[in-house]
């Protein structure tokens, strides 16, 4: 049976990813070497994130 990596470069779909890591956290996180820059780029990433989510749950409440 073929066996998601830990840690993907390439995008994928985000219900694809999101349900994985809802069903399983850790198969998500990524226990390797960083690559240069690689970390900075990943905590400005989940920082834009986490800002748009907020954003993205505003609007419903203001709805």
């Amino acid at each position: 049976m073929f066996e998601q990596p830990r840690f993907q470069r390439q995008a994928s779909p985000a219900h694809v990813s999101s349900n994985a890591c809802r069903l399983d956290p850790q198969s998500c996180m990524f226990d390797g070497q960083y690559e240069p820059g690689e970390r900075q780029f990943a905590e400005e990433e989940a920082r834009r994130l986490n800002r748009a989510q907020v954003e993205r749950l505003r609007r419903m409440a203001i709805h």
